[in-house]
């Protein structure tokens, strides 16, 4: 009341307003009032863009002024956008005022996502997860959708991005002595409706200390030679254990395979003598042993000192050099081969001999008694001094041929002549004559007659 005056004041409610509307998800579309308003599902109708033909679900928020429609199954992609017409019967909360009736422009609100994240080194480590100085660094990745210039740092450093639209997009740089381990990776990054996505952040280790070896031992520390197939066993010990060592190292000619043994406290590496291999007459040390750590540090190369054995890794060469002839009489032939060391003959098949033992160059040995017929399966075999055995020689075939005795020569009586007389009378009992006489010559001869007849007596005849 004013000088007695009472005087009536009208308050004027303000419209509710639309202060956005945006996807803001797969299946969601976000409306922010500037003050609460009740809603209904049929408030929301004819969509078009990207929202054409979608139909929400439902509708959450009433009664405040954000209000959420949700549509099944949407799947608005990434950038979508569209419009659409909310009605009036859409009211404010406090007086019940409408809205006014209009088509909403709906816009993108999705928060950008990167994708795919990839960070790569130039280091001799496969994994690329670690560096040291000098290394090139390298961030490869992509998005969702298209997006803004993004910002990159590596190692504190801001670093440029080449690619565009969705990527990918790729990030070097070149790592340097005193830059923070682990390496930080920081993407800062905005769509083109400008929505803010995650910064991300990845690491990468870096300028791990050089790795160094403690001890290099083996178990060839008793005196002897090793021979074919025999082997030493070297146990290397790097001061700080770690399983992704790599390490390298030779010997006798031979590059080494090591495993980690314990979880990387203890590598080892097996050397097996080959035949062919360098022969030692001295003992051979390991030496030039190195470590790589994973980032790509090399260590000084370590020698070990314990080995005391000897090599010899090559068995006797034999060749032959006169075989027996392919048929001998002789059933202790001999036979000469060449042998390019010292040895001892072994002998297989049928052939053996008192001969044990070879020179270096041409051996004759004499086989022990042969019988008769073909040795097709004579063979022999040097061993050396450190057992290395030759191959197999074999003695071409040959037959031995036994001669029978010579036979025992007796005197024999000689054959009188036969008589060549021609008898030209008949003889009858009581004949005499020449041509009787050469009748018991012939009697006596044939053993008919005795040896001494009476020839001054007549001939006895039988008929």
């Amino acid at each position: 009341m004013v000088g007695g005056l009472l005087w009536s004041v009208k308050a004027y409610a303000a419209v509710p307003t639309i202060i956005s509307a945006k996807i803001t998800s797969p299946n969601t579309v976000t409306v922010v009032y500037s003050e609460p308003v009740n809603s209904t599902l049929g408030d929301y109708i004819t969509f078009t863009g990207s929202l054409a033909g979608k139909i929400p679900a439902s509708v959450s928020g009433s009664g405040t002024n954000i209000v959420t429609l949700n549509f099944n199954s949407a799947a608005f992609t990434p950038s979508a956008s569209g419009s659409m017409v909310i009605s009036p019967t859409t009211v404010s909360v406090s007086d019940g005022l409408p809205i006014t009736s209009a088509q909403v422009t709906v816009l993108d609100g999705q928060t950008p996502a990167i994708t795919s994240i990839a960070v790569t080194s130039s280091s001799t480590n496969p994994t690329s997860t670690l560096a040291k100085a000098g290394d090139t660094i390298s961030l490869n990745f992509s998005f969702n959708e298209n997006v803004n210039a993004p910002a990159v740092s590596i190692a504190g450093h801001p670093v440029s991005a080449s690619g565009s639209g969705q990527g990918p997009y790729i990030s070097t740089y070149v790592m340097a002595t005193g830059d923070p381990d682990p390496v930080p990776f920081v993407i800062s990054f905005t769509d083109l409706a400008g929505n803010s996505g995650a910064t991300a952040r990845v690491t990468v280790r870096f300028n791990l200390p050089t790795p160094s070896i403690s001890s290099i031992v083996s178990n060839a520390n008793v005196f002897g030679a090793l021979k074919i197939g025999s082997s030493i066993v070297f146990t290397l010990t790097p001061s700080v254990p770690d399983p992704a060592l790599k390490v390298l190292g030779v010997y006798n000619g031979q590059a080494l395979t090591w495993q980690p043994s314990s979880g990387g406290s203890v590598y080892l590496a097996t050397y097996t003598v080959v035949n062919g291999q360098a022969d030692q007459t001295t003992p051979l040390q390991i030496s030039g042993v190195t470590i790589t750590d994973a980032s790509g540090n090399i260590s000084n190369p370590a020698t070990g000192s314990d080995i005391v054995r000897t090599i010899d890794a090559n068995a006797p060469l034999l060749y032959e050099v006169t075989p027996p002839a392919e048929t001998t009489t002789s059933p202790t032939p001999s036979y000469t081969f060449s042998s390019s060391e010292v040895g001892t003959v072994s002998y297989t098949g049928d052939c053996s001999s008192a001969n044990s033992s070879t020179v270096a160059g041409s051996n004759t040995v004499t086989f022990n008694t042969l019988g008769a017929g073909w040795h097709n399966n004579c063979s022999l075999t040097v061993t050396d001094a450190a057992g290395n055995i030759s191959s197999q020689l074999n003695v071409l075939p040959f037959k031995v041929t036994i001669l029978p005795p010579a036979p025992v020569v007796t005197p024999t009586p000689s054959t009188p002549a036969k008589s060549t007389f021609k008898f030209t009378r008949q003889l009858l009992q009581g004949s005499q004559g020449a041509d009787v006489k050469q009748l018991q010559q012939r009697l006596v001869s044939e053993g008919l007659l005795k040896a001494t007849p009476i020839t001054k007596r007549p001939m006895a005849w039988i008929s």
